[in-house]
């Protein structure tokens, strides 16, 4: 094993794997780390340090591995493969072989050539998009799928696409979308993936990936456009940790994971790869490097208050209404669903960990009745307590498919069922489904 000892553990390496083939990409999740392994193996660990290879059932081997919805997720010509520990996997059929995949807000959006499918159930794909599609990663309530100059968009379920910044990569880290633009010119940043904005990183930050541990941001790179493995605090200031292997049959690519106190990078080519391991890092205490900032809403409309922190695990948040707690406000964002004149006033974040807390500054929401919006609604008469569910489409033309809005319990018979998000869109058409019992 070759060891460099400093006192900076992000500065102190270990190479503990390596070999033709051994490895490709990185996850963490349920306690342990995962790689994609040569001939449809992968190679677990729960430490970064210790590899074990399981095999998956097929022969072929999968081209990208993410950890969403409390499973690994594996894609490739094979299909779909998942496992909620990396030893034992199970096979999902795919309409293409996929090569990036990502979940939230109950749906599936995957990446295959150009094209964007989407799925619900995980079983049946439709495609969405075309001529977009490098990468596609989510966040809580979002997507974000980069697709070279221009090309760039934003969803929220797949149904709808926004153009967006030019994106070369994109990551989720921290509560943030983080991306590097095609110049590279220093980072991009964004919350929800829709707008976002430029910080003052260093140019020629070729980020593949970029996840966030501990207090710290660690920035893996294309190794044949950027030095190796970078980290910072506050993604502006950026320290050099690892340099990319001079061996050119390791270093075509690099990602890196973070678990249980330290940072893992594997380097690797169609040939080859090579692993390394960080110490562990020791506990630091909290910091925002966000603050909230002040919001106007209109009367009735969503709002949604965000802060970024950075610190050990567990990092606790506490939204504080003037000087009142908000019951169950315990994330980094705070969103109020339909903003009611009772909502105005000051909001201020406590953010908490086992060595310190941190209270944000205050800012203002307005709420504001000078804007009257239309809202779209389906009156249901049927039992109450059934199930429903509420389709769209954007046109009723038989090429369109029907998309899947939201589920609810019949409260009450007649029910008017609204769509508060119809004043922003240009046209739908809805129908309701019972669902059996």
């Amino acid at each position: 094993m070759q060891v460099v000892r400093a006192a900076d553990p992000l500065d102190n390496w270990h190479s503990v794997l390596s070999g033709p083939n051994a490895a490709r990409g990185l996850a963490f999740g349920n306690g342990t780390f995962v790689s994609i392994g040569p001939d449809g193996n992968f190679l677990v660990s729960p430490d970064g340090a210790t590899w074990v290879s399981y095999f998956s059932g097929t022969n072929v081997r999968s081209v990208d591995l993410s950890f969403q919805n409390n499973e690994f997720v594996a894609v490739g010509p094979a299909g779909i493969l998942i496992s909620s520990n990396g030893m034992s996997w199970q096979m999902r059929t795919s309409p293409v072989g996929f090569d990036s995949i990502a979940h939230a807000n109950g749906v599936w959006l995957a990446k295959a050539d150009l094209n964007v499918w989407r799925s619900i159930d995980f079983t049946n794909w439709t495609t969405v998009a075309s001529t977009v599609g490098n990468q596609v990663v989510a966040g809580p309530s979002s997507f974000v799928v980069t697709g070279g100059p221009d090309r760039a968009v934003a969803t929220v379920d797949g149904s709808e696409f926004q153009f967006i910044v030019s994106l070369w990569s994109v990551s989720y880290a921290n509560g943030l979308f983080i991306g590097t633009p095609n110049d590279p010119s220093g980072l991009l940043i964004s919350p929800g993936g829709f707008s976002w904005q430029t910080n003052s990183a260093p140019n020629n930050l070729w980020a593949s990936r970029v996840v966030y541990g501990n207090g710290v941001y660690v920035l893996s790179s294309t190794a044949s456009l950027s030095p190796g493995i970078m980290s910072s605090t506050n993604l502006i200031d950026w320290k050099f940790r690892l340099s990319t292997p001079q061996d050119q049959n390791y270093s075509a690519w690099s990602d890196v994971a973070y678990g249980k106190g330290v940072f893992v990078v594997v380097y690797y080519s169609q040939t080859n790869s090579i692993i390394f391991r960080s110490d562990p890092l020791g506990p630091s205490a909290v910091s925002i490097l966000q603050q909230p900032s002040n919001r106007i809403v209109n009367f009735g409309e969503p709002v949604t208050l965000r802060v970024v922190a950075s610190g050990t695990d567990p990092v606790q948040f506490q939204w504080l209404h003037g000087d009142q707690v908000i019951t169950n406000a315990t994330n980094s964002s705070y969103t109020i669903a339909h903003a009611q004149a009772t909502d105005a006033g000051k909001y201020q974040v406590r953010v908490t960990n086992p060595l310190n807390s941190v209270l944000s500054t205050a800012v203002s929401l307005e709420v504001i009745w000078t804007r009257i919006n239309l809202y779209a609604g389906v009156t249901i008469e049927g039992n109450p307590g059934a199930e429903y569910r509420i389709d769209y489409r954007t046109d009723l033309s038989a090429t369109t498919n029907w998309l899947t809005l939201t589920n609810f319990v019949l409260p009450q018979s007649p029910f008017i069922w609204i769509d508060y998000e119809s004043p922003g869109q240009m046209k739908r058409f809805y129908r309701p489904v019972l669902l059996p019992q």
